[in-house]
């Protein structure tokens, strides 16, 4: 992959379980590689649109991110780009040529 194509910052981020003051769980994000770290990637747009939900439109994007090979990276993981948040569908491997890519939906919260 050349390195002058991925222009974009991307965050990964895994789940992990926190309580809280009265000892109920909930679902906090961190950041797979640490506080503040990104990754460069090349982004590749999909078909976009509408859909209902529970009686709701809500907005459908799909989207590509090419980055370098990371072995930690899974489809339990999020990925954070310009202010939204995009769940993992499916990660093409390629570790002989050092790049992957992930196929990722918007999240819509």
């Amino acid at each position: 992959m050349r390195a002058g194509l991925l222009t974009k910052r991307i965050q990964v981020f895994k789940s992990g379980i926190s309580k809280g003051r009265t000892g109920a769980q909930r679902t906090s994000w961190e950041n797979l590689f640490g506080e503040g770290k990104y990754l460069h990637a090349r982004i590749t747009y999909g078909k976009q649109g509408m859909k209902a939900v529970n009686g709701n439109f809500v907005l459908t994007s799909d989207i590509t991110f090419d980055i370098r090979y990371h072995s930690q990276i899974t489809e339990y993981n999020r990925i954070y780009w310009e202010g939204r948040w995009y769940g993992i569908n499916a990660i093409r491997r390629y570790p002989e040529r050092g790049e992957m890519q992930i196929d990722g939906q918007l999240i819509d919260e």
